[in-house]
């Protein structure tokens, strides 16, 4: 998705981010089934928990990586439909407000 930018048109900005659902999509379901299937009953509830627990940190630290790389993007962007102005204006005014 790195290659979106102002111009792209409305098919590729729907597309993209549609393929990127998907894929993570089929990712949850099958990992936990076979994991299920490879442990001992009395093993089961331990190994499911930690499955879950370490996808759901990986998934908060990539979005913290990803948020911070998008953040320094958008500001050497500010035009990108007017976004970056919007950013600004609403970082200036939480400033003022604290």
């Amino acid at each position: 998705m790195i290659i979106l930018d102002y111009n792209s048109s409305m098919a590729e900005q729907e597309l993209f981010p549609l393929v990127s659902a998907l894929g993570v999509g089929f990712l949850y379901q099958v990992p936990i089934v076979a994991l299920q299937a490879a442990m001992p009953t009395e093993d089961m509830a331990t190994a499911t928990s930690a499955y879950m627990f370490l996808r759901l940190l990986g998934a908060a630290v990539g979005l913290a990586v990803d948020e911070a790389i998008i953040a320094s993007v958008l500001s050497k962007k500010p035009r990108m439909s007017g976004l970056g102005t919007k950013l600004r204006r609403s970082t200036i005014t939480s400033r003022k407000s604290t």
